[in-house]
């Protein structure tokens, strides 16, 4: 059985069929408190740039080369959906959607059979899994939970861009953990991460410090925002990577891309702490805002 976000597809053959991708689900901007609604996105948004959360989630400027590159990657996982339960490669080359990304899509066909291959007894759990956490106001959509057949269960994120190191999806990756294990009540033992352009699949065992640290994070990244609304205030952090932001393109932002800045945000901190070069026994490395968060 697998279970979409609004029903059940039961299906002898273990559901390897054409349907459409779930409906997502509205959910308020802000809560009877008055706490804004927070998702992976939103979070690492802010600790880059807390002009560019504003400009972005609360003045609601949508630029027209980032609503391309998020109509591409919205595309591409509805395709990457259609193809986990779809059987029949002749089918999903009909797809209206093919001819646009076919390098993704043989990309992605090729990686579910090896996947298949390896893993003979795998299977999905969950497929584009909608997580709402009423505590902490959090919504999450994860790519994929499977059951790789041998007890081991995996949460798998899809990149539509090149390839990276793991650490810079770890962020991610650990809140997707927290929260599945709290509201799906099953134990969390592999990260993976596809990247369709390059058609490669990365993979390592949860670290449980990380996902321990991440109710103590999401509190602190909410205390900060709050701190911005009190004060009316969202700070730009000038970094290298300025020069790649599209309201600094249009005028929407005047930072020197080149400026020394040494505030890091939290999510910086986090991952400069969390690298794949960690010793597994360093607790209380990872500081928050400078604070030392011990697990």
């Amino acid at each position: 059985m697998i279970e979409r976000t609004k029903d059940f597809i039961k299906e002898i053959d273990y559901g390897y069929v054409s349907v459409d991708k779930p409906v997502r689900s509205v959910f308020p901007e802000y809560d009877k408190c008055g706490r804004m609604r927070l998702s992976v996105s939103r979070m690492q948004l802010f600790e880059k740039c807390a002009m560019a959360f504003k400009l972005s989630y609360l003045d609601k400027l949508e630029l027209g080369e980032e609503r391309e590159g998020l109509d591409t990657g919205i595309s591409l996982h509805d395709l990457f959906y259609y193809i986990s339960f779809q059987r029949n490669p002749a089918v999903i080359r009909s797809n209206v959607l093919y001819g646009k990304y076919t390098s993704h899509c043989e990309n992605f066909i090729k990686f579910q059979q090896s996947l298949q291959k390896a893993n003979s007894g795998s299977r999905p759990m969950f497929a584009e899994k909608e997580i709402f956490d009423e505590e902490d106001f959090v919504v999450l959509y994860i790519d994929r939970i499977n059951d790789l057949g041998d007890g081991t269960v995996e949460i798998l994120d899809y990149k539509t861009g090149g390839s990276h190191s793991m650490s810079r999806h770890q962020f991610q990756l650990a809140l997707y953990t927290y929260y599945a294990e709290k509201h799906l009540k099953l134990r969390v033992s592999k990260w993976s991460v596809y990247y369709s352009r390059d058609n490669k699949y990365k993979s390592m065992s949860v670290n449980r410090k990380k996902v321990a640290m991440v109710p103590e994070f999401v509190r602190l990244v909410r205390e900060r925002i709050d701190e911005c609304f009190a004060v009316g205030n969202f700070e730009k952090r000038p970094n290298t990577m300025c020069s790649f932001c599209s309201y600094l393109q249009f005028g929407l932002c005047n930072s020197d891309p080149f400026k020394s800045f040494n505030c890091f945000g939290l999510l910086e901190i986090y991952s400069k702490s969390w690298g794949e070069e960690d010793e597994e026994g360093s607790e209380g490395r990872m500081l928050f805002g400078g604070i030392r968060v011990t697990s």
